[in-house]
Order: structure tokens, then sequence, then C-alpha cells
């Protein structure tokens, strides 16, 4: 059973290359892999490095690069392979490992590859992929054989030295948090790379900060950042099985206010680190209960330090009142292997997502992307989404409720206001923890991924813990200009009456005339923006100047259409004046909204919804009980120009059309 892990082991390394082991997780040989996978993770090769730390113990080797050690262990081994079992395919392995006889590897791995299949003559890679992987086996079967002999006479019987500390006490350093409360700044602040595994680290934005600010002033570097950073949260399914930072003897209450502090933190770390436009980071989340919470620190110095956190199992636990634990790694890095091992089986949002085709209110899933590789220019896939159109009743009335989408909360349309939408995944949360929702070959609104998609978007923002009952609406195509299209599968969600929405969800009511006003100020926008445009394809011109004349006749700027459509073939002089005349429009009419006790400018709905606002959300509104849907509906159908008979009709008809849209280069 070990022989076959390090055989795995080895064929990993092998198509990462020796050198690249703690690089990016990417295709390096050509191989087989779906497009954008970028999961910058190092490879997990356990097996080869308690091999390689035990051979560097016992030849009193001083390396401390894991790299370096798994290396000389191979190349030595290597030569004793070929001396007493397989001349032949040692030779095949070290061509595939090794560019030359030292230990530096100078090749990526795809040239070994290619050089190895013409020197061993095979003309057939999946022969010789085959070839190869039965001298791995052969090959990791005598690596147990010669490394791990006599490695029980080299213990003491002691288990702390089982674990590999060659006999020497372990040095640890124990004390209340409150009482260092600044030790686990400092020990980031120092550390070259680092990862952080806890429960909903409520405390980690304000901690992170600071040691950013200390590592900067100590490196005198603006820009100075961690070579690599991984903090890993809790997964939401397993926060009911917590028994500490408990608020309420409500198991409802106390689950839900856990879901909003680690909504919250880890909103608020992400935004901090994006905000330092430095890669190398990344959050997740355990679908598995870590079996510590702690941190693991790598210094420059390559000393490994290691910060356990001891919390006492009772409601309303202080943090200064839990007890850390810290101390060096063991020489064979038991814990740095430990937390390696919880940060790979984690999950991250950059996990794949479904690619493929909408086929009427079907999605036809072709290929998977990491969800960082799409929305990118250039590109013209259709994406799977959801959006749940809510509203609540409060004092009486019904309103529709939106989020505002601030910087904590989005990572695009900063400023738009929008029904919750998220990603459909190719693997999505099952209400029980450790189980997945995986999305089929195709799939629609009824199917399982989608309804588990939409019901863990509400229950983000909302902390409940309970899936939300919602109903099937619609669906939707939207067509972007210059990256990949979204196909909605759209449903409909009445919050409970007695449900306060909290702060940090950005969520708010919004009465419809608020929301006509926020469109209505939206279309001036896109007209002032078409006449600020100097290149004119005259099939996109005409189309575009038509969709934003009708969008300003379903606000009553029927005058200032007309004449953006006589200006529109004329000279840039005349447009820039009318530009000049919406401008002062948009400044006096702007819709402001408070947000976390600062007013902030809402420049308009998100997309889908501002082209679907009088064909889906208003009808919705009116089905709900929205005071005003079924006047606005009624206002409207009666709008006309002395081009049109039906405004409405007529933009409908114009977003419909799939191929009109892919030719305007810009969003309408």
């Amino acid at each position: 059973m070990r022989a076959r892990q390090i055989a795995d082991e080895l064929a990993r390394c092998r198509q990462r290359g020796l050198e690249n082991l703690d690089h990016g997780d990417q295709a390096q040989d050509g191989s087989p892999g779906q497009r954008g996978d970028r999961r910058q993770r190092p490879v997990a090769a356990p097996e080869l490095e308690r091999l390689a730390n035990l051979h560097a113990r016992r030849n009193e080797i001083t390396a401390t690069d894991r790299i370096l050690k798994i290396k000389i262990l191979l190349s030595a081994v290597l030569d004793d392979y070929s001396a007493s079992e397989n001349e032949e395919d040692a030779r095949l392995i070290r061509s595939l490992l090794f560019s030359d006889l030292t230990l530096t590897v100078r090749k990526p791995a795809g040239a070994l590859l290619k050089e190895a299949r013409r020197s061993f003559g095979e003309p057939s890679e999946p022969v010789f992929r085959e070839r190869f992987k039965r001298a791995f086996g052969n090959f990791a079967e005598f690596l147990v054989q010669v490394v791990d002999s006599g490695a029980e006479e080299t213990s003491t019987a002691s288990e702390v030295d089982r674990a590999g500390n060659l006999g020497s006490p372990l040095q640890v350093t124990a004390g209340l948090v409150g009482n260092r409360p600044d030790r686990f700044i400092e020990l980031l602040a120092d550390s070259a790379e680092a990862m952080v595994v806890g429960f909903d680290n409520e405390l980690l934005e304000p901690a992170l900060r600071a040691a950013l600010d200390l590592k900067r002033d100590r490196m005198n570097d603006l820009s100075a950042f961690w070579r690599s950073l991984e903090i890993v949260f809790l997964g939401e399914p397993l926060l009911d099985y917590l028994d500490d930072h408990e608020v309420s003897p409500d198991r409802r209450v106390a689950l839900r206010e856990r879901r909003r502090a680690m909504t919250k933190t880890r909103r608020a770390v992400q935004l901090l680190l994006r905000s330092t436009g430095r890669p190398g980071w990344t959050v997740s989340e355990s679908p598995f209960m870590p079996a510590f919470t702690g941190s693991l620190f790598v210094r420059p110095d390559s000393r490994h330090v290691v910060q356990l956190i001891v919390r006492q199992p009772a409601a309303r636990t202080r943090v200064a009142d839990q007890v850390y634990l810290e101390f060096d790694d063991l020489p064979d890095e038991y814990f740095t292997t430990a937390f390696r091992r919880v940060v790979e089986r984690s999950i991250t949002e950059n996990r794949p997502v479904p690619v493929g085709n909408p086929f009427g209110s079907t999605f036809v899933c072709t290929e998977t992307f990491n969800r960082d590789a799409v929305l990118k220019p250039k590109r013209q896939d259709w994406l799977p989404m959801v959006l749940v159109v809510t509203t609540q009743r409060r004092r009486g009335q019904v309103a529709p409720v939106l989020q505002l989408r601030t910087e904590e909360v989005a990572v695009r349309e900063v400023g738009m206001v929008s029904h919750l939408s998220r990603h459909i995944y190719q693997d999505e949360t099952s209400p029980l923890p450790a189980r997945t929702i995986s999305a089929p070959a195709s799939f629609d609104a009824k199917s399982e991924c989608a309804l588990r998609a939409a019901q863990l978007r509400v229950q983000i923002e909302t902390g409940d813990d309970t899936p939300p009952d919602v109903r099937e609406l619609t669906t939707g195509k939207f067509i972007n200009p210059d990256t990949d299209n979204l196909f909605f599968f759209v449903y409909s969600l009445e919050l409970p009456e007695e449900m306060r929405l909290w702060p940090a969800s950005e969520m708010y009511h919004f009465s419809l005339d608020e929301l006509v006003n926020i469109r209505a100020n939206q279309a001036l926008r896109v007209a002032a923006r078409i006449c600020r445009i100097t290149d004119r394809p005259a099939k996109f011109w005409v189309t575009a100047v038509e969709l934003a004349t009708l969008n300003l006749a379903l606000h009553n700027y029927g005058d200032l259409g007309e004449r953006l459509t006589r200006l529109a073939g004329g000279s840039p002089r005349a447009l820039a004046g009318l530009s000049a005349e919406i401008d002062s429009l948009i400044g006096s009419t702007a819709p402001v909204r408070a947000s976390s006790g600062a007013d902030m400018e809402v420049v308009g709905l998100s997309g889908w919804q501002y082209r679907e606002f009088y064909t889906v959300l208003v009808p919705q509104y009116g089905k709900a009980g929205v005071p005003g849907a079924s006047e606005e509906l009624h206002r409207i159908s009666k709008i006309s120009t002395s081009r049109v008979k039906n405004v409405l009709t007529r933009v409908t008809s114009l977003y419909q059309d799939e191929d009109l849209l892919r030719s305007i280069p810009i969003e309408l």
C-alpha cells in the first residue's frame, strides 16, 4: 500500500518537474488538463518527504529544503537500484526526473518526457507511459525496502522519538493568548510563508493587517508580502458541531451568528489581500473538521514554527483565555505535513465551474474551467448562474430586497445593486457535511446542483441554517460584449417577515420608485457613454443608439432620446454637447444609499436585471404584492415613439437577439 502511494507521488513529481514541486499546479508536459487550472498548490508527496527526511538524518545531510532532500534521496537510491536491481529502469526513471547527473534539473518536465521517449525508442506515447508507470511501481517497492529498513532500530521508545525527534526533547512554549496578544502578529510578520487553520478566524483581519504593516516596516519595502499565505476556514456545514464562542442558548441563533461572523471575517480578509495586488495567497474552507487549529510559520532561515491553539469547549470562551503551544517542527516536519494536508483538502473559491451552452431552459456542460479563468476578455463561453429575486413583507407592505455591491461583498460590479446571484460550481456543498452535489452533464432549474447553489447564496447572506424554499421563476440569457456569456436560473423567495437583515450583508429594502429611478439614471449613463464613442461601425452604432434611445423613452426622457437619434450621424462635437447635458442630469438624479455608515452612489442595476427589469423583475414584484408594480407595467405599456409603437416590445426584442448583441462591443 505504501509503495503504491509512493509510485503515485513519483508520477505527480515527474509531471510537475522536481524543481517545480512548490510552484503552480498546472500541466507541465502537455498532458490533458482543464483550461484555466491555476490552483497554486505544492505537489503533495508526504511519503516521499518522510523517506527523504529519514534518509537525510541517517546520512547526516543538513539540507532543510524539501525539494533538495527529495532529489538527494532519489538520486542516491537510483544509483543503488541501478547497481543491484534494474539498471534499465533506473536509467529510465533518472532520465524522466533529472536532466543530467547533477541534482539541478535544467529542463522542464515536458522536454524530459520527450527526450526519454526518444532515447528509449518507443514511438507510442501511451505505451511509453505505461512502461514508466511500471518502472515507478517497482522502484517504489525498492525505496521502501532500502530506506525504511532499520528505521525502527534507530528510534527510541518514547512517543516523541517515534515521531522523528531523534531523542531530543520537544521544546514547547505555552501560555495564555491574552498574555501575549501580539505574538501571532510578530510571527506572521517575520515569516516568509504561513498557513493559518481556524474555525471562523474572527480576529484574523486586523492581525493580518498589522502583520503586513509590520513586515513592510521592518523590510523597508511597501510592496513586501509573503511568498505563500494559506488561510483555512471551517466549512459552513460543520459550524453546527462547534461548542465555542456560543452567543445564545438557542442552537439556531448561535449557528446563524457563527455563519455571519465567518462570512464577515472571510470577506474582510479577502478584501485586504486583494487590495495588496499580490499573488500567492488563498482563502479556502475545510470540508472536514481539522484535527487542530493554529498556524505554521516558515521563517526566512527555513525554520518551521508551529503555534497550536487550544480552546475550552464552553460557551462564551474569551479569546484571551485560549492557550497557545509554540514550538519548532520536528525534524521530519510532521506538523508541516499535517498543515499541508489540511490546506490541500480544503476548497478554494477558485474551483471548477461548468462551461457549455444553454439549450432551451437546460444548460449542457461541455467542460469545466476554474473560476479565476472565466469572465476574462476575448472569451465567449456560457456560464451557468443562479439569481434569487427576494422580497420581504415589513410593516404590512412587500418590498424588493437587493444587495448593494460594495467592495466587501463583490469583486465585480461595485456600486451596482443586485438580487443575490452566484456561479454554479461543478461540486456544490451539501447540507450534510463532507458530501458534495455534483453538476450532471446537463441540468435545469429543478436540478439539485442549481437549487443548492441558489439556497447557498441566500444562506451566506442570512446566516440561516435551514435551506430556503426558493421557487423556480424563469431562465435568462445575458450576452456579454467581450467575455463569457451568462445563463441564469432565476428563482423567487419571500424572506420571512421576522428575519432581520444584518448590516454586513449590505442587503436593503428598496421601493419600486427607487429601483425605477436607479434604472433611469443608468439609462442616462449608457446614453452619455454612447455620445463619447468615436469608433462607430455602422451595424453596432445604429443598434446601440436605438437601444439607448428606447431605454431613455421608458423613463420619460423621450425628447433626449430623439435628440440622440438625430445627432448620432453627425459630428462628435454635437454629441459632446449632448453628453455634457446628460452628465448634468446624471449628477442631479444620482441615487444614493447608505452603506456601512457612509453614503454610496448607486450606478445601476446589475447587467441582466437592467435589461429584464420590466419583463421579469417588475412582473414578479407585482405577483409578490409590491405596491405600484402593476401601475408601472401599465405605464410603460403605453410608451411609444415616432418610430416605435411599443417601446418595451422593441427593447425586449433587441435584448433577445444574440447575434445582434454579440456585434456590440459595449454593455447596454
